[in-house]
């Protein structure tokens, strides 16, 4: 609460006759015990809105509030009988600061779209863009959508019915990347463990492990498929009721997807999973592409986990976490699949300027979006025109109890494929497309040119999605840095 909103407070409640007349049929003795409880709460609440405010402003609050009497009875007023007025104060104030920031990302979706060259747009056989059907629905929409980035969700009903079956199949089927094939034998291995039985299935892995020839680099699926059910099988055996309770988000990840993801990935050359609400590189350097020196550069998407190169920038994926799963269209559920696919976004358009469009056709961003015991696996690619493509795996689940073990074995052959997604883009991208002699003699010819016109120099020019607004508790954590930093600076002598 600013100091004008304190003042204006002070002055319709100072002379309030339901007040007066509160005051009046009130003993004395309910009173004092009504502002004992009182006190402790609102006090406390007005003394720390004052303490955001600079000094000067400060001492002109305590002046007008020197009477403590009349400022325990100007919260009372505003407690007991103006809560309501001040709650739908409050709504409206959440409602333009809502319909400021549908105008912010509105706008900047006009302006990309704005910005398309015509003739490159996707022209679907029906003679249809899709660029101009997708800013038709999105420029009506109160909300954030996946559209505004120019994503296309294919698991969107609403965004399916904007197209006839005959488009849609088109859009499905343009530039389509094949699943991964993964070997017979070790579909065959993963078949063994199909028992049901915890002793069974002990005796299973114990068999399993003497056979397995210790050959880490040709059989590493088939060592982390037996640790991965060793170590899981282990939780269900020494607490076989610990799935009938929820966790924190740090248990999941430590028990359950430590084994199941990060393991998994070990054997992927020169790439590590960094967990721990890391920065996405892709998502910082895009934000900060028009940014001068005299501005601090800005920080990336944060995510549970991002797939990054040991050595270089290069980004190939990402993973989102939530430690309470109530449902696949739960506001959590969705919101996280959001941030997900934008940092996925971010991450394929930073190689739209680097790779030949044929190079770039083929590759695709995957990411990971587990909740409690569930996940889902994405996967982003470039369709055609400017629209980039979101496909979604179906809902996977670890089960509760070893009887639904056919339930764990499809999810660890659905990320075992998923790593292939990740392995065939990194083949992908450390094998760049050779030009012949002569195309390469004029690259030469024009190797020493200072000039330098990136606009020219793009191969594939993807428009940028709009900034999201800051949430308030990011808002408030960066008011807070700000205020320990003016501390700081007024310490130094």
């Amino acid at each position: 609460m600013d100091l004008p909103s304190l003042l204006s407070f002070k002055e319709k409640f100072l002379g309030h006759s339901a007040l007066r007349s509160y005051v009046a049929d009130v003993s004395p003795e309910e009173l004092s015990y009504t502002w004992d409880n009182l006190q402790s709460v609102w006090c406390k609440r007005f003394l720390e809105e004052i303490a955001h405010l600079e000094t000067n402003v400060k001492e002109k609050i305590k002046r007008e509030f020197k009477d403590i009497e009349y400022f325990r009875m100007f919260w009372t007023s505003i407690i007991l009988h103006r809560k309501n007025e001040i709650r739908e104060m409050e709504n409206e104030i959440t409602k333009e600061q809502s319909n400021e920031n549908t105008r912010s990302f509105i706008e900047q979706f006009e302006s990309s779209y704005k910005g398309l060259d015509d003739e490159k747009k996707w022209i679907l056989g029906s003679g249809n863009k899709v660029e101009d059907i997708i800013y038709k629905y999105g420029s009506k929409l109160k909300y954030e959508n996946l559209v505004h980035s120019f994503v296309l969700d294919t698991d969107d009903k609403k965004i399916r019915d904007l197209f006839s079956a005959n488009e849609w199949n088109e859009i499905l089927e343009k530039n389509s990347k094949k699943s991964p094939k993964i070997e017979p034998d070790l579909l065959c291995y993963i078949t063994q463990y199909r028992k049901t039985n915890v002793k069974d299935l002990r005796k299973t892995v114990s068999k399993l492990c003497e056979k397995t020839v210790y050959d880490v680099e040709e059989q590493f699926d088939y060592i982390w498929i037996r640790n991965c059910i060793s170590n899981l099988l282990t939780l269900y055996e020494i607490k076989p009721r610990v799935f009938e309770k929820s966790h924190l988000e740090r248990w999941y990840d430590t028990n359950i997807w430590s084994s199941i993801i990060d393991q998994c990935m070990w054997n992927l050359k020169d790439v590590e999973l960094i967990r721990g609400e890391s920065c996405s590189i892709a998502s910082s350097e895009r934000k900060a592409k028009n940014r001068i020196m005299q501005e601090r550069k800005p920080f990336g998407r944060r995510g549970d986990g991002v797939f990054r190169m040991e050595k270089g920038l290069c980004e190939y994926g990402a993973a989102e976490h939530g430690h309470l799963f109530k449902g696949e269209k739960d506001k959590k559920f969705m919101s996280d699949g959001f941030k997900l696919t934008r940092m996925l976004r971010d991450m394929l358009g930073r190689f739209s300027a680097e790779l030949s469009t044929e190079v770039f056709k083929q590759i695709e961003m995957v990411g990971y979006l587990h909740s409690e015991r569930m996940l889902q696996i994405f996967a982003l690619d470039y369709a055609e025109g400017y629209m980039i493509r979101l496909r979604k795996g179906a809902l996977l689940e670890v089960p509760k109890e070893p009887v639904e073990i056919d339930n764990l074995l499809k999810l660890m052959t659905a990320v075992l494929s998923s790593k292939l997604r990740i392995a065939r883009t990194i083949s992908l991208l450390k094998t760049p497309e050779q030009s012949n002699d002569l195309e390469f003699a004029g690259e030469l010819s024009t190797a020493g040119k200072i000039e330098r016109f990136c606009s020219n120099n793009r191969i594939l020019d993807l428009p940028d999605p709009p900034s999201s607004p800051p949430s308030s508790s990011s808002s408030k954590k960066h008011s807070s840095d700000t205020k320990m930093t003016k501390k700081s600076k007024k310490r130094k002598p």
